[in-house]
C-alpha cells in the first residue's frame, strides 16, 4: 500500500505504458519485442495501480461514498470501471497479437476512462473535502492573465508539436548486431538513430 501512496512510483508506471508502447509503434526486431514485453508488465502494474485508486477514493471520503454506492447511480458509475476493464482487455489482446498502432490507441482511452472516473468521484471538490472547484479557482484577473498568455504559447507549442512529430517520423529500421536487446543490454549503442526519409516511406 506505501510503494502505491508514492507519486514518484505511480508516475513511472503512468509514463512507462505510453513511453513502451511508443517505442512498439517506432522499432522492429529485439527491441520491439522488448518494448512489447514491457508494455504489457507496465499494463498491468497499472491495472493494479487503478484497482487501488478505484477502492481506496470511495472509502476516503463520505460523500464519494454515496455518490457510488447509492441506487440507482451506482448503475451508472459502474459502467466507467467495466469500460476501463474492457479497454485493458483490448489492450492486452492487441500487444498479444502483434499490433503496433492499436496498443497506443487502447492505452489512451484507459488515461481517459480514468481521468473521469476520477473527476466524477471528485466533483466539486478538487481537494476533497475543503475546497469546491469555485473556492480553489483563482482570482478573475489571474485567471484571463493566463488565458491571454496560453492564448498566445497554444500557436507555438502546436507548430513546435508538428515540428517533433516531423522530424522523428518513420521507425528505427536496424539494430546493431552487438546490440544483445533480448539480453538486457540496453547501452546507448543499441539501435541506430532515426533518419527519416521523405514523405511517405517512413525513413531509411
Amino acid at each position: 500500500m506505501q510503494l502505491l501512496n508514492d507519486p514518484v512510483l505511480l508516475s513511472r508506471v503512468q509514463f512507462a505504458l505510453p513511453g513502451g508502447i511508443f517505442l512498439v509503434i517506432k522499432t522492429r526486431g529485439g527491441l520491439q519485442a522488448t518494448s512489447r514485453k514491457r508494455s504489457s508488465q507496465a499494463a498491468w502494474i497499472m491495472l493494479a495501480a487503478a484497482a487501488y485508486v478505484t477502492v481506496a477514493t470511495p472509502l476516503s471520503c463520505g460523500y464519494i461514498t454515496h455518490r457510488w454506492f447509492v441506487m440507482p447511480q451506482v448503475f451508472f458509475l459502474a459502467m466507467l470501471p467495466l469500460a476501463g476493464l474492457a479497454v485493458f482487455a483490448r489492450l492486452i489482446q492487441t500487444l498479444k497479437r502483434g499490433d503496433e498502432h492499436a496498443p497506443f490507441a487502447w492505452s489512451t482511452v484507459i488515461f481517459m476512462v480514468s481521468f473521469v472516473g476520477l473527476a466524477t468521484s471528485l466533483y466539486p471538490y478538487p481537494v476533497p473535502p475543503e475546497f469546491s472547484h469555485a473556492a480553489a479557482a483563482s482570482s478573475g484577473t489571474t485567471l484571463v492573465f493566463m488565458l491571454v498568455g496560453i492564448g498566445m504559447l497554444l500557436p507555438v507549442m502546436l507548430v513546435y508539436n508538428d515540428f517533433q512529430y516531423l522530424v522523428f517520423r518513420g521507425k528505427i529500421l536496424h539494430e546493431r548486431p552487438d546490440s544483445g536487446s533480448l539480453q538486457g543490454n540496453t547501452g546507448r549503442d543499441s539501435v541506430d538513430p532515426v533518419i527519416p526519409g521523405p514523405a511517405g516511406t517512413g525513413g531509411y
